[in-house]
């Protein structure tokens, strides 16, 4: 998450092994009178040499993430609510925010923006979206600027613990050894970055260093500790998998 009070912010590549976060909230929706709310009136169809298909969708809101597909199947639910998600962190709420423009340009790249008012603050915001050339893999890289600040206000990326439960769906859809040999390793390094004493026991750091690399305070540094919704996302994909056993 990205807090919005500065005025312009360039957002990194969101490097998504097949994997972008669909939030279930209801974007701000605009009437027409020509098609039902949420109706698909456009696609816009991305594709690579390895399979990978991104088909983002237009309805009445304006465009939004869609469908991503793996040689002919889909591998996440269809997201028509829009592209780039804001939570609210006092009320928790989240608002869905669809573009007004799209463009392609090329066979495995687009651009879209938008722009919202939000709590009386104007918000631009575009993304980036491309497929790698030859690997079932995308970047998502969205930038915003307001005009003033926008208190309470972030933007939500794609930065959750679903990455152990894609690999192992990929592995199963393609069969390359590969992504079984990634989730085993990201699945370790989640566990040995977990603290297992004290008042946050259960946590998971941010960082630790390690005998290669010597960090801030040494080699026994650890970084801030998370206690969030996103450990217990990762627990739960765990369980759901039947890789740690029901308390």
């Amino acid at each position: 998450m990205q807090d919005l009070n500065r005025r312009d912010f360039l957002g990194a590549g969101l490097g998504a092994m097949i994997g972008v976060p669909a939030l279930l909230a209801q974007a701000g929706a605009s009437p027409d009178a020509e098609l039902k709310r949420g109706e698909v009136a456009e696609t816009m169809v991305l594709e690579n040499g390895a399979g990978l298909k991104w088909e983002l969708v237009k309805t009445t809101n304006g465009w939004a993430l869609g469908t991503i597909s793996l040689h002919g199947k889909p591998v996440e639910q269809s997201a028509s609510n829009g592209l780039l998600a804001l939570r609210n962190v006092t009320s928790g709420e989240v608002r869905w925010l669809a573009a007004s423009q799209g463009e392609k340009s090329g066979p495995r790249t687009a651009r879209f923006s938008g722009q919202q008012e939000v709590a009386g603050v104007k918000l631009s915001w575009a993304v980036d979206v491309a497929l790698r050339d030859d690997l079932p893999a995308a970047s998502f890289t969205p930038k915003w600027s307001v005009d003033k600040a926008l208190d309470d206000w972030e933007v939500c990326l794609a930065y959750h613990n679903r990455k152990i439960q894609c690999l192992d769906r990929l592995f199963k859809k393609t069969g390359n050894p590969l992504f079984h040999q990634l989730k085993n390793r990201v699945m370790q390094l989640n566990f040995h970055t977990q603290v297992t004493d004290g008042p946050y026991q259960g946590a998971i750091t941010e960082a630790i260093a390690d005998p290669w690399l010597e960090r801030n305070k040494g080699f026994e540094w650890r970084g801030s500790p998370y206690t969030s919704e996103l450990v217990a996302d990762l627990m739960l994909q765990l369980i759901d998998m039947g890789l740690v056993a029901r308390p």
